[in-house]
């Protein structure tokens, strides 16, 4: 068991609630949502024991500290391995278990993920939800009694969406899960709903899920959203453009045509090569073939942009990962690119968010800008745009 009694929590010297009390002990699944700033990733940090309670206790009882794990919402900063089976092994190796049984449970672990086809590749080369899915496997290899899970569902196409579901509910059976989530998907696994607030934690029931969904689901929020019309003249085109990394393609004879003023939504799956070409689009790397054209500067917003511009520093930290990502927008629109290519641009936001951060690209379309998103989630965001094209499968 893992109880927390009359806790608060501040950030950056910031007070952010007070009065929590949680108790976690039977198995199942329970969802954590609330505002962005509200400190629901302080929260974890301070069940998993990373940082001490401003006020109040944290007490452990019948578990171990290491039978807790926590998987954080950047995964690039937890990986220790030069391969995906090394990394997933790890913490096996670390017990001293016998290399056969660390071998079977680590394969069958990357299995259960759908990574089995990744072991022998440098996790570091990953796309961000393939990195997340690794983080998540070496903490599931553990077979920790509490699993503490900071936006899971980050960056995952909608086949490892559905894979980490049915490997949750298989989890929940014997241990005790808590997740920090907007997605209407994940409160539906749940046996509860809690929502974090200045005042400390409250439960929301049934009902009121379905009363205040646009607050409490970023489904809801990204039903609908309409930017502007379309614009004419030529912008942005890609033509003929092909990319790989050592030892792999990515993709080939990519074509896509934005005129100013215009919207395109491309699509894919995780590791088929979107964030790949905003590298490119950012000058960061070059294309193996073909050609890039661009009337006017191309602004990226990457995948995890909340330390984009603002860093580490005293202000970044004093800001939550979505509050950090709206000011790196802002910093970018500042500078009134010619477009934007923004890199799942709504992933972990809450709804209220994602309402701010759409007025925001609104504001740059009715400006004359163009705006492409890269995304492997179309469905609610696929109204943000009037042209969507969908990337192939990745080179295997």
């Amino acid at each position: 068991m893992l109880e927390l009694k009359g806790l608060r929590l501040s950030r950056g010297g910031r007070e952010l609630c007070s009065g929590i009390d949680l108790r976690l002990q039977e198995p199942g699944i329970t969802v954590l949502a609330g505002k962005a700033g509200s400190g629901k990733s302080t929260l974890l940090r301070v069940l998993k024991g990373l940082l001490p309670p401003e006020a109040g206790v944290r007490r452990l009882q019948g578990w171990r500290e290491e039978q807790i794990g926590l998987l954080l919402p950047d995964p690039a900063n937890q990986l220790l391995s030069d391969s995906v089976l090394g990394e997933i092994s790890l913490p096996l190796r670390y017990q001293g278990l016998p290399r056969k049984e660390i071998l079977s449970r680590s394969e069958q672990q990357a299995a259960a993920l759908g990574l089995e086809h990744l072991l022998s590749r440098d996790p570091r080369s990953l796309s961000g939800g393939e990195q997340q899915l690794v983080c998540l496997a070496s903490l599931l290899v553990q077979k920790p009694s509490l699993l503490l899970l900071d936006e899971p569902f980050l960056f995952l196409d909608a086949d490892h969406r559905l894979r980490l579901i049915h490997e949750l509910l298989r989890l929940a059976e014997e241990h005790t899960l808590l997740l920090v989530s907007h997605r209407r998907e994940a409160a539906r696994l749940g046996r509860r709903l809690l929502e974090l607030g200045p005042q400390g934690l409250r439960e929301v029931d049934a009902a009121e899920q379905e009363e205040r969904a646009a607050e409490l689901f970023v489904e809801e929020a990204l039903a609908g959203l309409e930017l502007g019309p379309a614009g004419g003249e030529q912008g942005l085109r890609l033509g003929q453009l092909s990319f790989g990394w050592p030892g792999r393609p990515v993709f080939h004879r990519l074509e896509l045509e934005l005129p100013v003023g215009k919207g395109a939504l491309l699509c894919g799956p995780q590791g088929s090569g979107k964030s790949s070409l905003l590298l490119l689009l950012s000058g960061l790397e070059q294309p193996t073939a073909g050609r890039i054209e661009a009337p006017g500067r191309v602004a990226p917003l990457f995948q995890f942009a909340e330390r984009q511009f603002l860093g580490e520093g005293r202000e970044g930290r004093s800001l939550s990962s979505s509050e950090r990502r709206l000011a790196a927008l802002d910093h970018l629109l500042d500078r009134a690119p010619a477009c934007l290519a923004l890199d799942e641009p709504f992933a972990g936001l809450d709804p209220a968010s994602c309402r701010a951060l759409a007025d925001r690209l609104r504001s740059h379309r009715a400006a004359g800008g163009s705006l492409l998103v890269l995304s492997h989630q179309p469905t609610g965001i696929a109204a943000l745009d009037s042209t969507i094209q969908h990337l192939p499968d990745p080179a295997p």
